[in-house]
């Protein structure tokens, strides 16, 4: 099977984020700069926009590059969402931090099981538009924070943080909705 580009950008956003949970796991040992853990960031979450509309405007939109673009935004979110909890960059209190992580987390395995099983019984689903639209918070909220603003900024960057804290919890709230949809509009295929 031939990969086309979008597919290899898609590719590309699942290696810098196995390169960036390794830097942060690092970085809970051995501080690193923030600019170059949000900077890397920042670029995997880029590509998640230019691979997608790549794909639409080459019409490459590949069942293969579907489900690896979902695969490679949870690879990008979950385990980056755990370690910011615990390293204390999403929030002051640690339950409030892991319980973002353990929402979408769930959520996730949730939809893939759905997904699975509709797949199995029909064309595979793309994520919808609430779905991207918490994909868009989420990314952005957690770049924010992942510069670690306040240590450059001060007060801005303490203003900068709190918007990427309530663009996080919106895109928590849109993940649990679009789980919520997911499911209503595939639960035929379960039963």
């Amino acid at each position: 099977m031939k990969i086309n580009l979008a597919s290899k950008i898609t590719l590309s956003r699942i290696l810098l984020s196995i390169v960036l949970i390794v830097l942060m796991l690092i970085n809970i040992v051995n501080p690193l700069s923030t600019i170059i853990l949000g900077s890397i960031f920042a670029l995997a979450a880029l590509t998640d926009k230019l691979d997608g509309y790549i794909a639409r405007s080459r019409n490459e939109v590949t069942d293969f590059g579907k489900v690896t673009d979902a695969i490679a935004d949870k690879i990008l979110v979950t385990p980056i969402l755990f370690i910011m909890a615990v390293s204390g960059l999403l929030f002051d209190s640690m339950v409030i931090s892991l319980i973002i992580p353990l929402l979408i987390f769930f959520r996730d395995e949730i939809v893939n099981n759905v997904k699975t099983i509709a797949s199995s019984k029909g064309p595979v689903v793309a994520a919808s538009n609430l779905g991207k639209m918490k994909t868009a918070f989420m990314m952005t909220g957690m770049a924010i924070l992942m510069f670690g603003l306040p240590s450059y900024l001060g007060e801005i960057g303490n203003i900068i943080n709190i918007i990427g804290q309530i663009l996080v919890v919106l895109a928590t709230v849109l993940s649990v909705v679009s789980g919520i949809q997911y499911w209503m509009n595939n639960k035929k295929y379960i039963f």
